[in-house]
């Protein structure tokens, strides 16, 4: 595995591509009111906030990381 690989995938934003999947499937139904979109739309909030989230979190574990390697 190539070194902090995990940490590379996440700060790829490869959330952004799920997020925009839902968006345009919402679109599709006629909107963010559309009746139907309901799953979508919940799908859609939870990539943005994960999108929001991660890379907090990702400076979280790194920090930590460092702590303890270097403690």
């Amino acid at each position: 595995m190539v070194p902090e690989a995990f940490i590379r995938v996440s700060e790829s934003d490869s959330y952004r591509g799920f997020l925009d999947l839902m968006q345009r499937g919402i679109d599709l139904l006629g909107g963010d009111d559309a009746p139907g979109a309901d799953r979508l739309r919940d799908t859609r909030d939870f990539y943005a906030f994960i999108s929001r989230e991660f890379p907090r979190l990702i400076d979280q574990f790194k920090r930590e990381r460092k702590a303890k390697h270097d403690g």
